[in-house]
């Protein structure tokens, strides 16, 4: 899977039969999934858990929203390297996207 193109739709990614675009993630997806995101991190530099697990099941949630139909062996089977670019991507835009729905602070 490569990433596309970005914008405030989301972020398009090469699919077996053209693209999809996920969703940027939701102000109540960030909040639920900040937590488990921080601790996976730490096991991640030390070696332990699974890398692909959490950033699946996350993207999962926000790419069902726009096509229900797709599994999670669907989204697996289309990941390759770029996984990390997107998931990346994915929580930038994300937060940009919320700080930006805030407005101006006074």
């Amino acid at each position: 899977m490569a990433v596309l193109a970005k914008s405030v739709e989301g972020v398009e990614i090469s699919w077996r039969d053209g693209s999809r675009t996920v969703p940027l993630f939701t102000r109540d997806e960030m909040k639920r999934y900040w937590p488990k995101v921080v601790a996976a991190a730490l096991e991640w530099k030390k070696d332990e858990g699974d890398a692909v697990e959490l950033p699946v099941t996350v993207i999962l949630a926000a790419l069902q929203r726009r096509y229900p139909e797709v599994t999670r062996e669907e989204l697996k089977s289309n990941l390759t390297t770029t996984l990390r670019d997107l998931w990346q991507e994915l929580w930038a835009l994300s937060y940009l996207n919320l700080e930006a729905d805030r407005g101006p602070m006074q």
